[in-house]
């Protein structure tokens, strides 16, 4: 699939950037570490893979700019739903071109991999996205999250943790990213039967 020719201004990424940090701020969700980890990994993978790393940066902004509202709402599942109307409305209203829109719905639409990759950005936004709960570090911090500031008992954080994990693992599709988080994934996985036990 060709690459979109329009640029992003970079005041529109500016603006994304300081609402999802202001959404994060109000409803703790998705974890700050988090979501900067995933924009520094989609950036990277752009590199890699030559694609544009503003386009690709816009998507991962806009990921998940509604899950703390869904979270709240008690609806997490139609996070990806709202996450779309959301940035739809955003970009238009921002005087983002068509083909970016485009592009970047489609990445907040398929981060999941529950549909087939409508562009290059948006598998990469989505193995990008699979870093937050891969990387070990990434994934202990949302262990704590869910034990500390979210009081879930050990089990149970464990429990979804690991099953976040395996949920990212199987959305991989990138032999470049599989290869690089395998061996995080065997510790995590390591560690949960070793807290199990």
């Amino acid at each position: 699939m060709n690459q979109t020719q329009a640029k992003i201004d970079h005041s529109v990424l500016a603006a994304a950037d300081a609402w999802a940090r202001r959404e994060i701020e109000r409803t703790n969700s998705p974890p700050l570490e988090h979501y900067e980890y995933a924009i520094i990994e989609g950036r990277r993978l752009a590199a890699h893979y030559e694609r544009d790393p503003d386009l690709i940066e816009l998507g991962m902004i806009l990921l998940d700019i509604m899950l703390g509202d869904s979270i709240e709402a008690g609806k997490p599942n139609e996070h990806v739903s709202r996450s779309v109307d959301a940035a739809k409305g955003f970009l238009e209203l921002n005087h983002v071109p068509d083909d970016i829109i485009t592009i970047v719905l489609g990445c907040i639409d398929s981060h999941h991999g529950n549909v087939s990759w409508p562009s290059v950005e948006a598998e990469i936004c989505a193995n990008a996205d699979c870093y937050k709960f891969l990387r070990l570090r990434n994934w202990l911090k949302f262990l704590i999250v869910l034990t500390k500031e979210r009081g879930a008992d050990l089990d149970n954080a464990l429990e979804y943790a690991g099953q976040k994990a395996n949920e990212k693992w199987h959305t991989l599709t990138l032999d470049y990213c599989k290869h690089d988080l395998d061996p995080d994934y065997r510790i995590i996985r390591d560690i949960i039967e070793c807290i199990r036990e």
